[in-house]
């Protein structure tokens, strides 16, 4: 904690970038050990103060999601890993950043996730639906893009026609949840 201002921020950006580069040998190898310290920096970087830090954390994600198992990781970084107890959704976290830049990078990550293996749609789909409703436009703009080119439109609406059932299961969980509680909202 006792660097100054931003020098450790660019410091964070820089093991980012050499993190997205060398993430093949450290998530593709055989090593779980490895693996799992690239996931743990990863998600360091997607909780750092500056947003250079958290864009380049989300690259880096990116290019451990093209090589890894791309359904743990996905489970791991939206909170829903059991070998891991302290659950955090980083994914909750990067698509309501105060960084209109990370958010629109995030979806371009998610996007290319989707477009490859459904086996995750459940997860990351709420997400790509959050990023078409964000408040700024480019984001939106890059949400349609995803889902028109990068997915394709009517496998999007395939992925949550099947899908919409693990999404809103959830939701309607939390829901009773809160209502057992006592909990109502005016």
């Amino acid at each position: 904690r006792a660097c100054a201002g931003d020098a450790c921020g660019c410091v964070v950006v820089s093991v980012m970038r050499a993190l997205e580069r060398g993430v093949v040998f450290l998530v593709g190898d055989d090593d779980e050990a490895w693996a799992r310290a690239a996931r743990d920096a990863i998600a360091v970087g997607a909780r750092h103060r500056l947003s250079a830090a958290r864009a380049a954390a989300v690259v880096a994600l990116g290019a451990a999601l093209e090589v890894g198992d791309r359904y743990a990781l996905v489970a791991y970084f939206t909170g829903c890993d059991a070998s891991c107890s302290l659950s955090v959704n980083h994914f909750g976290a990067l698509i309501r950043d105060r960084s209109a830049s990370v958010r629109a990078t995030f979806t371009r990550v998610l996007g290319r996730c989707l477009a490859d293996d459904d086996r995750v749609a459940s997860r990351v789909l709420p997400y790509v639906l959050t990023a078409l409703c964000d408040d700024i436009d480019d984001v939106r703009v890059v949400a349609e893009d995803v889902v028109s080119n990068v997915i394709g439109t009517l496998k999007f609406e395939e992925l949550v026609g099947q899908n919409f059932g693990d999404m809103l299961e959830p939701a309607l969980r939390e829901l009773a949840a809160h209502a057992g509680t006592g909990w109502y909202e005016d």
